[in-house]
């Protein structure tokens, strides 16, 4: 193998050809010889003149250890619980509107007996999101159904 070889595939590294160099051993590897790097990626940090940060395939090997994602301590925040607050006259028809915590707004479908069925507010041509929920009367309490087919409003 050559000083201009290729470490995937022991071919000739060409000043022609899309290559990268390895940050730790200076060793070339073609951009196309799994480099996880796209056509699109490449040519716009070339033409910004960007170092394009790059580890090999055989220093990824002996150095997997040091390459790994730390570990996530168990200090995560924890969820916190999604309350509710029943807006009347919230909705632009003067109807009720269920507002949650996390960002979600419902508009009342229909109410059976002791129960409320809800439906997100977010409904027009561009979206129509199946997230639906139920309610008891008192106090306000919710139950998921289906999930949100997009963000939060706030």
């Amino acid at each position: 193998m050559g000083i201009n070889d290729c470490v995937e595939c022991s071919r000739e590294v060409s000043s022609r050809q899309h290559a990268l160099s390895c940050d730790i051993c200076s060793s070339w590897q073609h951009r196309i010889c799994n480099t996880g790097i796209s056509l699109d990626v490449y040519r716009a940090m070339v033409k910004e003149g960007t170092d394009i940060p790059f580890i090999c395939s055989k220093c990824k090997m002996c150095n997997n250890s040091s390459l790994q994602e730390p570990e996530l301590l168990d200090s995560v925040l924890p969820d916190t619980a999604v309350t509710f607050t029943l807006v009347e006259q919230g909705s632009q028809r003067a109807r009720a509107k269920l507002v949650s915590s996390d960002g979600y707004e419902y508009t009342r479908k229909v109410s059976k007996g002791n129960f409320t069925y809800w439906r997100c507010s977010k409904r027009s041509k561009a979206i129509n999101c199946p997230a639906s929920g139920v309610t008891e009367r008192c106090p306000v309490q919710k139950e998921y159904e289906r999930p949100h087919s997009h963000r939060q409003t706030r």
